[in-house]
């Protein structure tokens, strides 16, 4: 643990200079993102050895290029009496110790290395930052690449406030993370249940406190990632997204998910009815047939407008149809999305029957096609 604490405290320190360095004294400065990465790098090669491994370099090109990630290079890190079992993600630079490239297979490596180019391609340290610095950039970028426990966070004197806001958004991106990981898995052949292998020897047999890890722990629960990357295989390939075409249009409609629960009763009954009343308007449904189309659907909702450019173009889609938070109790809130433009369409769940929606839906499409969308809204 001493050991530990040594290089964390040592890593906390390279991370606060260089913070001061590329953010300034203004807490609104701009991060550079290949720039702290460049600097990163030259601080913990001073504390480290940092050299270039032959293997991990080839399980990095592997990855990279079937995860269509650039720009990307992979280190291996010998921390020497300080060693531990790790890999973390800067911008532009990924890291293995050398523990990690001993005590793993290729293939568990493999998932491991897709789950740090999720972070690159999330752009999760900048995110973190951005939305972070008033907790102090410094413990971000600790919690980005070590995970920080509650059982260290007294070593280190960072504010117990600050760092339970940074892990409460770090914990979604570590899942985003995982997913990315199991995609690169799929397009490799290779079995889900090698994600909960390396999970389980990252420490996922071990007790934790569900209380402490919920609230400080950077990475989501290692048991409740075990289960969710084993069982991969049931949900996976089962992405909810619909693909309609007819009238000279191309339609996807992407539906909530859930790793419990994939799809609720209400929107079982509502893509029924859909499904029926885009048949009826002379639509042909057709099924995306890709796993990996499906996956990055499911965060459709999460990107920007040139994001679902992107997605839509991939699709062949002019129109992405995404529904999210459904819930009978509160009601349901739902978005309509151009490859220009978002809108967001509040409808009253409560009191319309699925048939109706429907028909909102489609006179929405409609009108946002046409260019009017400012009134797109029910009582």
């Amino acid at each position: 643990m001493k050991q530990t604490a040594f290089s964390l405290s040592i890593l906390l320190a390279a991370a606060a200079a260089l913070s001061t360095l590329l953010l300034g004294a203004s807490p609104a400065a701009a991060f550079d993102e290949e720039e702290y990465g460049r600097r990163f790098h030259e601080e913990i090669s001073k504390k480290y050895r940092v050299y270039e491994d032959p293997r991990l370099t080839e399980i990095g090109r592997r990855v990279s290029e079937v995860a269509q990630v650039r720009g990307v290079k992979f280190y291996a890190l010998d921390m020497g009496k300080d060693e531990q079992l790790n890999a973390f993600q800067v911008p532009g630079h990924i890291y293995a110790t050398k523990s990690l490239l001993k005590e793993f297979d290729d293939i568990s490596l493999t998932f491991i290395m897709g789950h740090e180019l999720g972070h690159e391609s999330g752009r999760h340290l900048s995110r973190q930052v951005r939305r972070n610095q008033t907790a102090g950039i410094a413990a971000v970028l600790l919690g980005a690449i070590f995970g920080v426990k509650s059982n260290t966070v007294g070593d280190y004197a960072i504010n117990l406030a600050g760092l339970a806001y940074i892990n409460q958004y770090s914990q979604e991106q570590e899942r985003e993370a995982d997913l990315f990981g199991l995609n690169v898995l799929y397009d490799l052949g290779i079995p889900f249940e090698k994600a909960a292998e390396a999970f389980k020897k990252l420490g996922g047999d071990r007790k934790e406190s569900r209380t402490l890890n919920a609230v400080f722990g950077s990475h989501p629960m290692m048991r409740e990632r075990i289960q969710r990357t084993g069982s991969a295989s049931e949900w996976l390939t089962m992405r909810p997204v619909d693909i309609y075409e007819g009238n000279g249009r191309r339609i996807a409609v992407l539906w909530r998910y859930t790793g419990d629960d994939p799809m609720g009763e209400n929107e079982k009954r509502l893509r029924a009815d859909l499904r029926r009343e885009m048949t009826a308007r002379g639509y042909t449904y057709r099924d995306p047939g890709s796993p990996r189309v499906w996956t990055a659907l499911s965060r459709a909702e999460k990107l920007d407008a040139a994001g679902l450019r992107v997605l839509g173009d991939a699709l062949g889609a002019q129109w992405l149809m995404i529904q999210s938070g459904l819930d009978s109790r509160r009601g349901w809130s739902g978005q309509v999305v151009g490859l220009e433009r978002m809108v967001r369409v509040p409808v009253a769940w409560k009191f319309r029957q699925p048939g109706e929606i429907v028909d909102f839906f489609q006179v929405s499409i409609e009108n946002i096609s046409s260019g009017r969308h400012d009134d797109l809204k029910v009582s």
